[in-house]
């Protein structure tokens, strides 16, 4: 699973509520690998792009023009599913 810090979902919390939310499902004692993806915007001015601080507003932290070029960070998808058959013969 990739999760942007600006997706609007708190990573910290997602990964301590797993256990709680799976518990009694198909997905009880199932891993979530997360990978939180850290925003960049691309600077027109600098012909470059920069991560931002996820409550950094849309400038470019080196030369402060403001940019609405969000290249990452709005992710929330699963990027990867591995399930083991049970009881196949």
């Amino acid at each position: 699973m990739r999760v942007g810090d600006r997706s609007g979902v708190v990573y910290d919390s997602l990964i301590a509520a797993w256990p709680v939310a799976s518990a009694s499902t198909q997905c009880e004692g199932a891993e979530l690998d997360a990978e939180l993806i850290v925003s960049t915007v691309y600077c027109p001015t600098c012909e470059a792009e920069h991560e931002i601080d996820e409550f950094y507003a849309l400038t470019c932290p080196v030369c402060g023009t403001p940019t609405a070029d969000l290249r990452q960070g709005r992710e929330f998808e699963i990027s990867s599913i591995e399930v083991e058959a049970e009881g196949r013969n």
